[in-house]
């Protein structure tokens, strides 16, 4: 019964949260600041001083302020408990992102609600749409991920 409420909780938390769909190009992102108008980006969004939001989809390029750009390379696991199962566990979903910075590369792994630090900056994946649902999978071109950037 406290996994139900917990999962109900954090649906609900997550859904309260400004999810876009990304535009139609392939390598591009939605930013939402903290004000939650969209801006379309072209190939990612520049930070300020104030908190972001990002949709995209696996292929597409974020970017960290002006120089950090990171690409959606792969879904490594997507685990979350679906939403007509009673679960145990919440459950998690992990991504690859393959970030540059002038001439240096880094790939890092993303787990849901766990920030991690990049070229000193905050990214956090804080939302995963669709939800997942027992019956139906899920193709990978359908995920779109949210990213809390600092």
């Amino acid at each position: 019964m406290v996994v139900i409420l917990v999962v109900v909780a954090l649906f609900l938390f997550i859904s309260k949260a400004t999810v876009k769909n990304p535009p139609q190009n392939n390598n591009s992102a939605t930013t939402t600041p903290k004000n939650n108008k969209p801006t379309p980006t072209g190939s990612g969004i520049s930070t300020s001083k104030n908190d972001n939001t990002v949709t995209a989809k696996l292929g597409q390029t974020i970017s960290i302020g002006s120089s950090i750009k990171g690409t959606l390379t792969e879904l490594v696991a997507d685990n979350r408990c679906p939403i007509d199962v009673q679960c145990i566990q919440a459950g998690t979903v992990k991504i690859k992102i393959s970030f540059v910075y002038g001439l240096q590369k880094q790939e890092i792994t993303l787990t849901l609600n766990q920030p991690s630090t990049i070229y000193e900056h905050s990214i956090t994946l804080v939302g995963v749409n669709p939800e997942k649902v027992s019956s139906l999978p899920i193709a990978p071109a359908d995920y779109v991920f949210t990213f809390l950037i600092k």
